[in-house]
């Protein structure tokens, strides 16, 4: 299998280096803005920076993935990653379960134990961490990140850049919008407009302390 490098040598990344370990990469390195000070990451070497050039004299025979959790950074580098013309890996955790008949986009990152069910769409650059559970029949935008132990029934649809908190659930047939921030164990009962914070038990959205 093609060597992998990972953009972005923090711990998320690590976990995303483990996981193509699993799925069968041999040759695994890190790209990271610290390389010179942070000669590893885990098990993992740190070979370089992620400059366009760097990424460039890097491309044969080798797939890319961004590691990195937070959505609007993990947009901005596959973008140019995109760009660029180079390949872009996808990374489901041998423990996943992911139907056959869901749609995963470039880029993703299917955890341990999470669940992706039929008819399912996740665009590219989604996060669906450990043990969170997607739906039939959900559309998740671009560069969400589902967190650990979240989970959506069916038929619920997440804009682009959506976070959705660890534990939090949504029921069926919702619409988030996109940008927004689910807090941790949020349930969310109704629809929600993008670019806010919604938290609570039923989820409502909320003022941010500065």
């Amino acid at each position: 299998m093609a060597r992998l490098i990972i953009l972005g040598a923090g711990g998320h990344g690590r976990v995303a280096a483990e996981i193509a370990e699993m799925c069968g990469w041999a040759e695994i390195a890190f790209l990271d803005t610290a390389w010179q000070t942070r000669p590893t990451s885990g098990h993992w070497p740190v070979i370089g920076d992620d400059s366009d050039k760097t990424l460039q004299t890097l491309a044969q025979n080798t797939q890319f993935f961004v590691g990195l959790g937070d959505n609007l950074t993990r947009s901005r580098l596959q973008s140019r990653i995109e760009s660029l013309g180079l390949d872009i890996a996808t990374l489901i955790h041998p423990s996943a379960v992911v139907s056959r008949y869901a749609t995963i986009g470039a880029g993703c990152l299917v955890g341990a134990g999470a669940v992706v069910n039929y008819g399912a769409t996740l665009g590219k650059g989604v996060i669906v961490n450990t043990h969170a559970g997607v739906d039939h029949d959900c559309t998740i935008g671009a560069f969400c990140h589902i967190a650990p132990a979240a989970h959506m029934a069916a038929d619920v649809v997440l804009g682009e850049g959506v976070f959705l908190g660890i534990g939090a659930s949504v029921r069926n047939g919702i619409t988030i919008g996109a940008t927004t921030t689910i807090g941790a164990g949020a349930v969310v009962v109704g629809d929600v407009a993008g670019n806010q914070t919604v938290y609570g038990v039923p989820a409502k959205a909320r003022q941010v302390m500065p």
